[in-house]
Order: structure tokens, then sequence, then C-alpha cells
């Protein structure tokens, strides 16, 4: 049968913008459900922020780039900044070293939920484009490469890549999951059955499952590379474990 040349264009378009809606289905979901978002390669959110602030700065929090004003260790534009600042904070902020954490982590975590992709993501970073990588520009695709070593490198073998470009939180580089202390505070499970786990994150073996509105002792809090809130609790047996914190209520 014969297909006019307009006729395949319309198809293939077709085909692509489906492929590109079950896509879109399929981050989202994986979003919802608390993935840490960790590809096969073993890089994580930890690992790409390393690989984006040693390829930027060197993992230099101020340092300043002359011609186009871009600054931090992770080369946020002035532009940007404010808006940025803003989303991840709740308010305009100065640029200090946890700020430049916090709202870096932000930006990634969503982009990743949205894209899929670590490698779309540093693409993003550099150029504010999402398209696929078929369209990608060569300086693009060195930089991808460049910031994807490094990472891959951060998750084979950690101490290859200079501290100071892993993420960092209370002054110390976070190279496993990110953590700090709040100790002594009451926490109600608030959905019918919640699982415990060995560590921060759904990929984490489970340890028990505590039942509706059982009173949790939170210990430490951490967040997996999706950005999720989970929780080091004492269960009331004096047994330790970690809980998805959305899935929980004070007192």
């Amino acid at each position: 049968m014969y297909v006019s040349a307009r006729a395949r264009i319309v198809l293939a378009l077709l085909v692509a913008g489906a492929a590109a809606t079950y896509s879109d289905v399929a981050v989202s979901a994986v979003a919802r459900d608390g993935s840490d978002a960790v590809a096969r390669n073993g890089v994580g959110i930890r690992q790409f922020m390393a690989g984006v602030a040693c390829v930027e700065s060197n993992g230099r929090y101020h340092a300043r780039n002359r011609r186009s004003g871009a600054y931090g260790k992770y080369q946020i534009m002035p532009r940007s900044w404010a808006a940025w600042s803003k989303q991840a904070l709740g308010h305009k902020a100065r640029p200090t070293p946890k700020n430049q954490e916090r709202v870096a982590h932000h930006k990634f975590t969503r982009k990743y939920a949205r894209l899929g992709s670590w490698k779309r993501v540093a693409y993003w970073w550099l150029t504010g484009s999402t398209r696929p990588p078929y369209l990608w520009a060569s300086h693009g695709r060195g930089y991808v490469a460049k910031v994807m070593r490094i990472a891959k490198r951060a998750a084979a073998a950690p101490s290859r890549v200079p501290a100071r470009c892993y993420p960092k939180l209370g002054g110390k580089a976070a190279t496993g999951d990110s953590a700090r202390s709040e100790s002594g505070v009451v926490v109600r499970v608030a959905v019918a059955a919640l699982n415990v786990r060995k560590g921060p994150g759904v990929n984490r073996a489970r340890l028990s499952v505590v039942r509706h509105g059982e009173r949790l002792t939170r210990l430490d809090t951490a967040r997996d590379a999706a950005g999720r809130n989970w929780l080091k609790v004492r269960l009331p047996g004096g047994r330790v474990g970690w809980v998805a914190g959305w899935l929980t209520r004070k007192g």
C-alpha cells in the first residue's frame, strides 16, 4: 500500500507523541512512589551533584564567571537565583553555601522527575533545553559526558572524587545519605500499615511493619535521591529503622 510522505511524517509524530506521554506518566509514577532515582550505574542525586560541581566550579562556593555572572558551586545565573531560591526555600535568599546546596538539590530532583535521566538533567543545566538527546549540540554532549564521567566515578569509587564536590549538609560532605539529628520527637503512623526499612529509601530491606496510630520516636531525618523525607525511628520495642516521613504525623 502506498503511503504518502506527508502521511508518514504525521504517523511518526503521533508515535513520538504517544511515547512522550507514556514516558511522562512513567516518570510521574516513579516520583510519587518514593523511588530514590538511582540509575543502574549507581548514579543518584549525590553523585550527580558532585559531577556538576566538579565541572562547573571545581567545588568552589565563591566561584564567579566573569562573562556570564554565574556564581557559586553549581554556577547558577543571577537572573535564575531569585526565582529558584524562592521556589526551594520559600523566600528570596542570599547564595550562601547552604542555600546553594538546597536550591541546586531542589532543581535537580524536580527536573529528574520530569525528564527521567541524569544525562538530560545535565544538558538542561547547561543549556536550559529539555530537547531529546538526538537533538543535542556537540558542546552539550561534551559537557554531559564530563558530568556523568565524574558522577559514575563517585558511584564506583567515592574517594576518587574531591570531597569539596559532594553536596554538603551542616558543613560535612554528604557522600552517604544526608541526615540531621532531630531526636526525641514523637510521630504517629498516618496510614493503615507502614514499612520499616533498614535505610532511607524504598529500595532498602524491610525490617517490619507498623500500624496506624502507633507512636514512634524520631531519631534522625534523611532525604533520598528523589528528595523524599525519611525518618529514623525507634519502635515501641526498642528496635531502630527508617520510615517514609510523609506517611507520618507529629504527636
